[in-house]
C-alpha cells in the first residue's frame, strides 16, 4: 500500500492538482462575504429623492458614475453620465418629483453593492401615481457610492396593453 501512495505521489499530473491547489486554496479561504450596507445606500438616496424634489437633474446625475446605465421602463438603455441627465431633466420637466424610495436588501462586496428597493411616486396631492420596484448596481468612487447599474419598472400596467 505504501509504495502504490509512494507511486502516486511521483505523478506530475498529481503534484500540479496539489501544487495549484495550495497556492489558490488562501484565495477562496479569504472570498468576501456580503457586508449589509443599508444604511449608508439609504443616506445616498435621501439625497437623490431630495435633488428630485427639487426637480435638480444635475444633482440627481451627479449620485451616477461616470459609466453608469440605466434601464427604465418603456425606453431604451440609456448609457452615460450625461445621458442620464439628459433622461432625468426630461423626466423632471413637468415639475420636481416626488418619488420615495424604499431600500429592502442593500448588501456589498467590496467596491460593489446590490440593492433591491420598492419606489412610489406621488403627486402634488399625495396620490400615488406610479409604484414599483428596482436593482441598483452601486459602484464605491472615491469614497462615495454612486448608482453604476440602474433599472426599475411599474407594477403597473403599461398603458395601451390592455393587461
Amino acid at each position: 500500500m505504501l509504495t502504490k501512495l509512494h507511486s502516486i505521489m511521483k505523478s506530475p499530473a498529481l503534484i500540479k492538482i496539489l501544487v495549484l491547489s495550495f497556492l489558490f486554496l488562501p484565495l477562496f479561504c479569504l472570498s468576501q462575504n456580503p457586508v449589509d450596507v443599508s444604511q449608508e445606500i439609504m443616506a445616498v438616496n435621501e439625497s437623490f429623492m431630495a435633488a428630485l424634489q427639487a426637480g435638480d437633474a444635475e444633482a440627481v446625475a451627479d449620485h451616477y458614475t461616470e459609466e453608469a446605465r440605466v434601464m427604465p421602463p418603456n425606453l431604451p438603455l440609456i448609457d452615460g453620465k450625461e445621458n442620464i441627465r439628459d433622461m432625468w431633466n426630461a423626466m423632471l420637466e413637468p415639475g420636481p418629483m416626488d418619488l420615495r424610495v424604499k431600500t429592502v436588501t442593500a448588501e456589498a462586496f467590496g467596491n460593489t453593492a446590490i440593492e433591491e428597493g420598492m419606489y412610489k411616486i406621488h403627486a402634488p396631492d399625495g396620490q400615488v401615481v406610479d409604484d414599483g420596484k428596482y436593482i441598483v448596481i452601486w459602484k464605491k468612487v472615491e469614497g462615495k457610492w454612486r448608482l453604476h447599474q440602474d433599472i426599475f419598472n411599474s407594477n403597473r400596467p403599461a398603458q395601451g396593453t390592455g393587461m
